[in-house]
């Protein structure tokens, strides 16, 4: 279940693209009518007329790709505001940089105006001028847009609560009560334990979108920025010195002259989650397909080597601590397999760890060293990672991703610090960038920063590297002893 405050703006990023696409397919057809229905007239044209059912074919893909570009301008991003000029510039770019291609390759052709490669007969005049129609009709989508999401607010639906803190001004205050998308602002003078137990309780219970910050650095702003972070309610703070965020991606916004910094949690949202979400489905899908005939050889060996189940699930932490079971090749001899109802293999288990435990004892994590516990085969799969293979079957269901933070068992995630809580903003994944940088043998505020690093500078390609890496690391790069 998604926190209340990214259900409030979710509608926006999944209906802003319908209605896009509908403007931009709108702006087609309309440059489409005047070309051949208002301004037909010479022999040239009633002979080779574009027919509508091959244009209607060109101008869904045109509008399809061009919606692809204005997500990845971040146009449909859930949380981070832009100014008017540069949603029109991000407008104006998505449309051209699709359409110029085009422009260039048939306009300034000068052998024919007949496409040689399928018949069609290509127009100028939509050429030149299809791009201006598109604007039009996407500009005036969205203020048809805008329009209807001035109504909701009317009848008081998609408002949000604000908290404002440490301010005296109330030019702030009112400016914030008058904005249409807001139903309530609460105004703290100061942040003090008692304010920060409160604030607390109203992002635990969803009641808050936003908190704006205007004092000097203290313990607990620090301490309810990560709340904010993890339960993704938007922090906006004066920089008088918060170093912990300020080299972070931020966009200010400008209340009373006083310039309001937002922090970015991280790229990954809006549709860039849609992109991650298609990519992990269709790599999921093809690997267990592919590798199909390495499963099966996994099964059968733990069945030949020792009796019990092949897949043991284990519990992790996923984005805003919903728990999850992970679903791995069973490693251990079956009566050492840890679960709530095997008390006694739990009690063996934390026995090792304060005996074996090669990991750092300040940090949550732990591994044990040449644990007894490993069937002959379990040994194997732990030292080539493939009893990690199963996780696949978590990434097609939507629990985990291919990519992301190291997840953790809820045990070690009751141990962190709050600066520990940012990777849990997104879905956990099978590798990932402090997997890559060390495997299991960093210790565990290394990790922590190259899995924050990842979730801060989350990129596409960023994945792409990260799944190139994997394997190299897994076969060549060895454990520590």
């Amino acid at each position: 279940m998604l926190p209340r405050p990214v259900l409030r703006n979710i509608w926006k990023t999944a209906f802003l693209p319908v209605i896009d696409y509908i403007s931009i397919l709108f702006g087609s057809f309309l440059v489409y009518l005047v070309r051949y229905r208002w301004y037909s007239s010479t022999s040239f044209d009633r002979e080779n007329v574009l027919r509508g059912t091959d244009y209607i074919v060109t101008a869904l893909g045109v509008a399809f790709f061009i919606i692809l570009v204005f997500a990845f301008l971040g146009m449909y991003e859930l949380k981070v505001k832009k100014s008017a000029w540069k949603q029109l510039l991000n407008i104006v770019l998505g449309i051209f940089s699709v359409l110029l291609p085009l422009i260039f390759f048939y306009l300034f052709n000068d052998n024919t105006r007949v496409n040689v490669l399928n018949g069609l007969v290509v127009s100028r005049f939509i050429l030149a001028t299809g791009g201006f129609f598109i604007l039009y009709s996407v500009l005036v989508g969205r203020l048809l847009f805008w329009i209807i999401e001035q109504v909701l607010y009317y009848f008081n639906i998609g408002k949000m609560n604000v908290a404002v803190i440490g301010s005296d001004d109330n030019q702030i205050i009112n400016y914030l009560e008058n904005k249409n998308n807001i139903n309530k602002v609460y105004n703290f003078h100061e942040l003090n334990e008692q304010v920060y137990n409160k604030i607390d309780l109203l992002i635990t219970k969803g009641y808050l979108s936003e908190i704006y910050i205007y004092s000097k650095h203290n313990k607990y702003e620090v301490k309810l920025a990560s709340i904010a972070e993890i339960k993704k309610v938007s922090f906006l703070y004066v920089p008088f010195g918060f170093n912990q965020f300020s080299a972070f991606a931020k966009e200010p916004t400008l209340i009373n002259q006083e310039l309001f910094l937002q922090v970015k949690h991280t790229n990954l949202d809006g549709w860039y989650l849609v992109l991650k979400r298609v990519f992990d489905v269709i790599f999921s899908s093809i690997f267990i397909l592919v590798f199909s005939w390495l499963y099966l050889l996994i099964i059968i060996a733990i069945k030949l080597d020792s009796p019990g189940s092949v897949f043991y699930k284990n519990e992790r932490v996923g984005p805003n601590g919903k728990v999850f079971a992970l679903f791995k090749f069973r490693r251990f001899k079956q009566e050492f397999c840890t679960t709530e109802k095997n008390e006694q293999a739990l009690k063996i288990e934390q026995e090792l760890i304060a005996k074996q435990n090669m990991r750092d004892s300040g940090g949550p994590l732990y591994k044990i060293k040449d644990d007894p516990r490993m069937s002959r085969v379990g040994k194997f799969l732990e030292k080539t990672s493939l009893d990690e293979l199963p996780q696949f079957i978590n990434v097609f269901l939507g629990s985990l991703s291919v990519v992301g933070p190291r997840p953790h068992q809820p045990r070690e995630v009751a141990k962190y610090e709050s600066h520990h809580f940012k990777v849990l903003n997104i879905k956990p994944g099978i590798t990932g960038y402090a997997q890559v940088n060390g495997r299991s043998d960093l210790p565990f505020e290394k990790e922590v920063y190259f899995d924050t690093y990842y979730v801060e500078h989350w990129s596409f390609w960023l994945d792409m590297w990260i799944v190139v890496q994997t394997p190299i690391v897994m076969f060549f790069k060895k454990h520590k002893a």
